[in-house]
């Protein structure tokens, strides 16, 4: 399982976050040097969290009181993943790469985390696209800016142990929508990128074409075009691709798509206000619909759709009671296990079956950062970090 990151979510997900963020704090620049942080979570308005691959280690962007007009922080924490009875983990100041201020986002012009390990990540940083990349070889001590070609941005972006993979697209040249789309891959050096030009024939301002799936070698993409959902894959690395179409996967945007090892991968397909989920255990040859929980799942509801390794995801169905669900994939199960009193969530990710964390917000009024250490049974609040 990858790292990865759709950039159509996060901008539509910056302007709630900034009319919260306006009602509790001005903000200031960025700038800040690795120390230990006993801050109380009252001051830290938490508004993305990133795990570190298969790592216990996390990271999580916040914004915090200060006179100027942007003032966001970075933490990172190991959590332990299978113990429920440790306390809260002891999150660390980190730092970011150069952002600003942009008008109705609350991250400014950061517009996603990437990691493929505990130590190695990139942010992607932009205006309405990604057009800067940075990287990280030091657990966020330090960040370098690293090419792209040139006049091309970043519509997505995923980390494996091994690989990087971005889908680049060039707008400088554009009438309607973005041209020359180019799914690249690279190691995690970031220092070269070569790939295989996928022929979209949808595809404008990145919202027809779902996140890259990766696992190790094999690369999994898909596009609604107009007339069929097409699913692109790859066993090398992502050097060559074979495309196929899939009447299941019917995709107002193309569909989300999540590998869990090299054959199994999980699809999350945006059909308007509602999204379906399907399965495949053969490396996307075929595809099972799962009925994850007998009422539809609404994307506008609040709830969040969460891989937790190998055989298991949650699904919290939004704002209803007793509203989280575990699928247990090898025993075709699913179970109501919990409830997260949250209206909305606006970041989740599982470390473990047991451990993860999500981002509340509630009302629009506050958000804080919750955890649960028996898998969503319980959750409650982190109150130091």
């Amino acid at each position: 399982m990858g790292s990865r990151l759709r950039l159509g979510h996060v901008l539509r997900r910056g302007v709630t976050l900034l009319l919260l963020a306006v009602l509790v704090l001005s903000w200031a620049s960025n700038t800040g040097t690795a120390s230990a942080t006993g801050t109380s979570s009252k001051n830290v308005v938490p508004l993305m969290l990133a795990r570190a691959n298969h790592t216990g280690t996390l990271y999580v962007v916040g914004s915090v009181p200060c006179p100027r007009s942007l003032c966001l922080r970075l933490y990172r924490a190991y959590d332990t993943v299978e113990s429920t009875i440790d306390p809260d983990p002891t999150f660390t100041k980190v730092t970011l790469p150069p952002v600003r201020a942009i008008a109705g986002r609350a991250t400014g012009s950061l517009l996603g985390l990437v990691f493929a390990s505990a130590f190695i990540g990139y942010a992607l940083v932009g205006s309405s696209q990604a057009q800067l990349l940075y990287a990280t070889f030091d657990g966020a001590t330090t960040w370098h800016k690293v090419k792209i070609p040139t006049g091309d941005s970043i519509e997505g972006l995923t980390a494996t142990g091994d690989h990087l993979y971005a889908l680049f697209s060039n707008c400088t040249k554009r009438k309607r929508g973005c041209v020359d789309f180019q799914l690249d891959h690279s190691t995690l050096s970031a220092r070269t990128w070569s790939g295989a030009t996928i022929p979209f024939t949808s595809f404008d301002e990145g919202y027809s074409a779902g996140t890259i799936g990766a696992y190790g070698e094999n690369v999994f993409f898909c596009e609604q075009s107009k007339s069929a959902p097409l699913l692109f894959t790859s066993h090398n690395g992502g050097v060559t691709f074979t495309k196929s179409v899939h009447a299941k996967l019917v995709s107002v945007s193309g569909c989300d798509l999540t590998a869990v090892s090299t054959k199994e991968v999980w699809a999350e397909c945006p059909t308007g206000m509602l999204a379906s989920f399907y399965f495949s255990s053969d490396a996307g040859r075929t595809w099972t619909w799962h009925p994850l929980v007998r009422r539809e799942y609404s994307n506008t509801g609040g709830g969040f759709f969460a891989t937790a390794g190998y055989d298991f995801a949650y699904l919290d169905s939004g704002n209803t009671p007793r509203n989280i669900y575990r699928l247990n994939v090898g025993a075709r199960r699913v179970h109501a296990i919990g409830e997260l009193a949250c209206p909305a969530v606006d970041s989740a990710v599982f470390m473990s079956v047991f451990h993860a964390y999500a981002i509340c917000d509630t009302n629009g009024t506050t958000t804080r950062l919750v955890r649960t250490i028996d898998g969503g049974t319980t959750w409650q609040r982190v109150t130091t970090w």
